[in-house]
């Protein structure tokens, strides 16, 4: 897989590599060798200039949108608040879920702490500054409950949260997500998470350490 921006530089020169189903795998190099590309292009945010994304046996572009929507979940480093409810930040706008699963969610993201001493419900309106760094992550991992993936990518989730974030999302990677493939890009390598593999992303391409 190649991949380059508008200047025509490739960002990803002949990439490949294979990820198995329900590995953990972290993605590391240096800045700007693009980490966060590869997490864009499986999600289906980006395509690739030459190659192609496989995913369960078969070309990504085999697939509706929708069918790669609903099976991937992109978690970024700033995760954004819509101005709307607590509700639909959480779902995203799709009503298939009920309030009851919302809630387990919630509470197993330790959400519900802060939506106590906030005094604030699912159907209560919410915005960018009712969150810290931390909330915000919390908030899109009680997010990736809900939508239950089958392929998770977190963007540098542990950059910039406590250690207690850390801790919680680590516990809810190996108790929860433990039948999803999950893909990690990380600068610190924060996460006590234990990898199936380890790719290297120098000079635009990857080399695969097990």
């Amino acid at each position: 897989m190649t991949f380059g921006y508008g200047d025509g530089n490739a960002v990803l020169k002949d990439v490949s590599f294979r990820i198995g189903s329900h590995d953990r795998v972290l993605i590391q190099g240096r800045t700007g060798g693009g980490k966060s590309t590869i997490l864009h292009l499986i999600a289906g945010l980006y395509r690739p200039a030459a190659g192609e994304i496989w995913i369960g046996g078969n070309p990504m572009n085999a697939y509706k949108k929708g069918c790669v929507n609903g099976n991937v979940y992109y978690i970024s480093q700033f995760c954004p608040v819509l101005e709307d409810t607590l509700y639909n930040n959480l779902t995203h706008f799709q009503d298939k879920y009920g309030e009851r699963e919302i809630a387990e969610a919630v509470r197993m993201a330790h959400l519900d702490t802060w939506m106590q001493r906030k005094g604030i419900g699912l159907q209560s309106m919410v915005g960018p500054d009712d969150f810290t760094q931390d909330e915000r992550q919390l908030l899109a991992w009680a997010g990736a409950i809900i939508a239950s993936p089958r392929i998770l990518l977190a963007d540098e989730f542990d950059a910039a949260i406590g250690d207690g974030t850390l801790e919680i999302i680590d516990g809810l990677i190996r108790d929860r997500f433990q039948d999803a493939t999950i893909v990690m890009v990380s600068h610190k390598g924060r996460s006590t998470i234990e990898l199936q593999k380890r790719i290297y992303v120098e000079e635009g391409g990857a080399e695969v350490r097990e």
